[in-house]
């Protein structure tokens, strides 16, 4: 421990006593003082330069609220007084002596330490830890119980949780230990406590029931995390927010995800008209016809499976008003492809696989997949003209349906039975060809001048043939 002099400290403590003793009234801190005017020796003042000054200025300042010199933070508090005897300059007594320190900062072994919850500043005072959003300039200015740090000069939360305005403190993002964080961001929450019954054999040896002893305990949380309750998903920020389909509002704790938007209280598709969402992404995307970006990093806007995103060119007017506020590009079928429900499906003569899986075969046609090519049933055949499988002579049909069956036939009902099904055959006035479609009755084909011309036997007068060239 450092000594004092006879002529610092102890002087010092010879004042004190006359100043007790004689019941004089002395100067304190920043008044003036002469040898008629003391400075107050009980707050450590010493005059100098006629003005009451701390008697150790480097280390020590004037406390108001404690009237009196105090030592500042991260000085010594504990002194060793020594008293000589000048005739035989041996030591005669010797005594500790343990200053105050700063307010809210207290002597541990020897030196001014600032009490939990406060930090040390540049003039050796102790200062209250900041909160969220207050200025700093490392983390120890920082409330570290509320898991704050020093980041670009501001107090803000560690990276393992989010602050809560409403709740005025941090709280553990999706994945943050529950042991850590007593409380989650909203719409996220800590596995409940629970107990298990576990069992305990008493002896090695034993084999038997009665040899267990049964007992409670409470389970270990020690790993367990914060976890997105059902119907959210966490967000890179570790938020939990609604995901498509759930309930969802306003306020900060009821936001969608993004790519999504609040419509009558539901996550939905931000463009709905023009938006699918596909579960297997999670992600909303662009119908054919719809508005779409060429931008991979959008988060919507994306086009359907097999399609792609082209220039718009379409002559449908709430088409094309709709994608022109939203984007100059629409979703369109890739070749090989056709729409069917603003959705891409295979086209006729396309590869497919057995059993029909992502994409399928096109449904309106409606096409089958045959040997691994989309293509008609038997005794259909697909008219490029309709882009439809048509039935051939003999083929299955639904009365009603009057252009299933090839030209010149009609679908008419088992032995005239009144049903909805039946098979398609040749009307009165055709017949089938060889290739199970219908032709005229009769047809005569005449040649002239290398051009084909059909006369037909219907009409009663034909007109003569240099009328009709």
């Amino acid at each position: 421990m450092q000594c004092l002099s006879v002529i610092g400290y102890l002087i010092i403590l010879l004042q004190i006593f006359t100043d007790v003793a004689s019941g004089q009234k002395r100067a304190t801190f920043g008044e003036e003082c002469n040898r008629s005017v003391r400075c107050d020796s009980k707050s450590s003042l010493k005059c100098d330069a006629n003005i009451c000054q701390c008697v150790m200025p480097e280390n020590m300042v004037f406390d108001s609220r404690k009237g009196k010199c105090v030592t500042i933070a991260g000085e010594k508090c504990v002194y060793t007084a020594v008293e000589v005897d000048d005739s035989s300059e041996s030591e005669t007594k010797r005594w500790r002596e343990e200053l105050d320190c700063v307010s809210d900062a207290t002597c541990v072994e020897g030196f001014c330490v600032c009490s939990k919850g406060y930090f040390e500043n540049n003039n050796g005072t102790c200062e209250v830890k900041h909160s969220y959003g207050e200025i700093c300039e490392n983390n120890n200015h920082c409330k570290e119980a509320e898991h704050f740090l020093c980041k670009n000069r501001t107090c803000v939360c560690d990276q393992s949780s989010n602050y809560d305005h409403s709740r005025s403190k941090c709280v553990g993002v999706s994945g943050a230990l529950c042991k850590i964080f007593a409380d989650c961001v909203i719409n996220a929450e800590c596995p409940p406590k629970r107990t298990e019954q576990m069992h305990v054999l008493k002896s090695y040896w034993a084999s038997d029931e009665d040899e267990y002893d049964y007992s409670r305990k409470e389970v270990d949380y020690t790993w367990e995390v914060c976890n997105c309750k059902k119907g959210y998903t966490n967000t890179s920020e570790g938020y939990c927010l609604a995901s498509y389909g759930n309930p969802c509002g306003y306020t900060a704790s009821q936001k969608c995800l993004p790519g999504f938007v609040c419509r009558e209280w539901k996550c939905s598709c931000k463009y709905d008209n023009h938006e699918h969402y596909d579960r297997a992404t999670q992600t909303c995307k662009s119908l054919i016809g719809g508005p779409c970006t060429t931008n991979s990093n959008t988060t919507s806007l994306n086009c359907v499976q097999n399609a792609e995103c082209v220039p718009a060119q379409y002559d449908d007017d709430t088409r094309e008003l709709q994608s022109n506020e939203i984007s100059n590009y629409v979703c369109a079928c890739k070749q090989g492809f056709i729409e069917n429900a603003r959705q891409c499906e295979l086209a006729f003569g396309e590869k497919c696989q057995v059993p029909q899986q992502n994409p399928k075969c096109d449904s309106i046609a409606p096409l089958q997949c045959i040997e691994g090519v989309c293509q008609c049933n038997f005794l259909e055949y697909f008219d490029h003209e309709t882009k439809k499988c048509r039935g051939l002579v003999g083929s299955a049909c639904i009365k009603g349906n009057v252009h299933f069956c090839t030209d010149g036939a009609i679908c008419k009902s088992y032995r005239n039975v009144t049903v909805e099904n039946g098979r398609c055959i040749c009307s009165s006035e055709y017949r089938a060809t060889s290739e199970r479609k219908c032709e005229l009755k009769n047809e005569q084909i005449i040649v002239m001048n290398s051009r084909w011309i059909v006369w037909s036997p219907m009409p009663t007068t034909p007109q003569p043939i240099h009328n009709q060239l």
